[in-house]
């Protein structure tokens, strides 16, 4: 009894990991055939240049506010630095010995 049992299991489970096998080993074909992945590596390539689009973009985005920041900055010091100048020029000169 015991014999018959545990032949019939093992046939079982061979039987049962062998269609299971078969499967994967399909699916595992399929996936990688020349079309297949002709269509993953253009996926790949779209999201790719998607992904680029979008950096550049951002790129360009912070340097036009970076230069515009910049333009400001610049302005507002040249018209401090104008103001002080025109301050300086006022007071009388110091005489050295």
């Amino acid at each position: 009894m015991k014999r018959t049992f545990w032949a019939t299991t093992g046939f079982a489970l061979g039987v049962g990991s062998s269609v299971y096998v078969q499967k994967r080993l399909r699916r595992a074909v399929e996936r990688y055939t020349p079309e297949q992945v002709r269509q993953d590596v253009a996926g790949a390539g779209k999201r790719v240049a998607a992904k680029t689009r979008d950096l550049l973009a951002d790129l360009r985005d912070a340097a036009q506010q970076g230069g515009e920041t910049m333009r400001r900055t610049e302005h507002d010091l040249r018209a401090e630095f104008a103001e002080d100048s025109q301050a300086h020029r006022h007071r009388p000169a110091r005489i050295r010995h």
